[in-house]
């Protein structure tokens, strides 16, 4: 087998060195946002970066296919290649955060200017509008309560009435119950006097017999 050298290998190397050096160069402080165009141009680096190291990856990929140790070097490759392609995934990850962030502040920024500019307005017309909703709703209960008048007034007439009524009955009734009650009574009074009367009467025919029974006695005997 004849081994070739890595005539690709240093080109590669430069370019991960290269991509390490402007990686702690470009890397903004956490406390500041990026513009659009700061993180364009940074989107832009990286993806050049990307595909330098992409180029570089795959020559030393097919050099390592002319060296004996084949499998060992596919290795070393690849962990090198995963770990330069996972730092500029962070930095892509860094570059959307911040922009993430920028937007939100943005975003907040604006609502906060409105609310400004418009809170009073809203408030003043908020106020007006639950105004007239609580108007609306008055005067609609004030409705209501005028339409049942009438129905309320009918019905006590007619609970009234009823009662009126039913007094009238239960008057009726006494009435009667103390017509017959009375008239009971003036029965029995009748039937008293009549059994006194028939009493009297004995009495009295018992008197006439004994008196003439005693005047029938006491005159002298005819000679």
């Amino acid at each position: 087998m004849v081994f070739l050298p890595y005539k690709l290998l240093p080109a590669a190397l430069c370019c991960m060195l290269l991509a390490t050096t402007v990686q702690a160069a470009d890397t903004p402080e956490p406390s500041t946002f990026l513009e659009p165009q700061q993180v364009d141009a940074q989107r832009l680096v990286i993806s050049t970066k990307r595909q330098q190291l992409q180029t570089g990856f795959e020559a030393e990929n097919a050099a390592c296919y002319q060296r004996f140790a084949v499998n060992n070097c596919l290795r070393d490759v690849k962990a090198r290649q995963t770990t330069a392609l996972a730092d500029l995934q962070r930095q892509d990850m860094f570059l959307n955060d911040q922009d993430r962030k920028r937007r939100g502040a943005e975003e907040l920024s604006r609502i906060e200017a409105k609310q400004t500019a418009a809170g009073q307005q809203e408030l003043v017309e908020r106020r007006a509008k639950v105004f007239a909703e609580h108007q609306t709703r008055t005067q609609a209960i004030n409705q209501r309560q005028q339409l049942k008048i009438p129905e309320a007034n009918a019905a006590a007439a007619t609970a009234q009435a009823t009662r009126n009524r039913l007094k009238s009955a239960e008057e009726k009734v006494d009435a009667k119950q103390q017509k017959q009650a009375g008239a009971q009574h003036e029965e029995a009074k009748f039937r008293e006097r009549q059994t006194q009367a028939e009493k009297r009467r004995v009495e009295h025919a018992q008197q006439q017999a004994l008196k003439g029974l005693s005047t029938a006695i006491s005159l002298p005997v005819p000679p």
